[in-house]
């Protein structure tokens, strides 16, 4: 996922919602595996480079959101957006 540069805040931890699930990548899912206590995983993007992330259900949000928040972090869930034609964008 990319974030424009004029929206991306770097102390931010970024959330991406992906249907039921909720996805944090690379150093964002490094630091919020320590808090939450949810191991990462690595997956191959499709350049073939190993990729950290870490996954929890979206139905977990309302657990796992606070939290991040009560550790003093910043956090931003990402929704994602489709055009009139239904593509994700």
């Amino acid at each position: 996922m990319e974030l424009s540069d004029e929206l991306y805040d770097p102390d931010a931890l970024y959330i991406f919602r992906n249907g039921e699930s909720c996805e944090l990548y690379e150093d964002d899912a490094i630091a919020a595996s320590g808090i939450l206590g949810i191991a990462t995983a690595e997956r191959v993007d499709g350049q073939g480079k190993g990729v950290k992330e870490l996954r929890f259900s979206f139905r977990d949000l309302d657990v796992y959101l606070p939290k991040l928040i009560r550790t003093g972090n910043r956090v931003a869930v990402c929704e994602p957006n489709q055009t009139g034609s239904g593509k994700r964008v």
